[in-house]
Formats: C-alpha cells, structure tokens, sequence
C-alpha cells in the first residue's frame, strides 16, 4: 500500500514511458533523442534531450533555470502552458 506522495510518484514513473508522454503532446523526437524543447518553445536547435536508460529529460538551454524532469513534470508543464 502506498502511503506518502515520494512512493506514489514512484509507482506511477515505473508504469509509464517518457516516450509515451512525449509523444502524447505532441513531441517528436529524432534518432538521437532530441527535439526542440516544450519548455521554452524553442524555434531552432535541438536542445531538448531525453535519456533513455533514466527516462528523465534536460534541455540544454533551459537547464541553468533547472529544466530537467520526468514524465510526471512534462505532464505539468503542458498542463500549466495550457
């Protein structure tokens, strides 16, 4: 049974794939695991890059305002920008 938010947000990352989510929104990724980034909308490079083993993201723009995530907080960014 769970019974905090950490064990909860744990057992739904372990159901689901980064790629699904992304995929879900919208995000096309290329052969390197990259796209342009859904956070600052970036119109050129990129920048966006998901890592396959961790199923976390970074964009490298981004990532000195600490832009890096799961699943779960691309799930929040699309439904804040919504």
């Amino acid at each position: 049974m769970i019974t905090n938010f950490k064990e909860l947000k744990s057992s739904v990352l372990a159901r689901i794939d980064i790629y699904d989510v992304l995929n879900w929104y919208g995000v096309r990724l290329n052969k390197n695991n990259k796209a342009r980034c859904i956070i600052h909308n970036s119109q050129g490079e990129n920048c966006f890059w998901v890592n396959p083993r961790t199923q976390r993201y970074t964009c490298f723009v981004c990532k000195k305002n600490n832009h890096t995530g799961d699943g779960l907080d691309v799930c929040r960014t699309n439904i804040w920008q919504a």
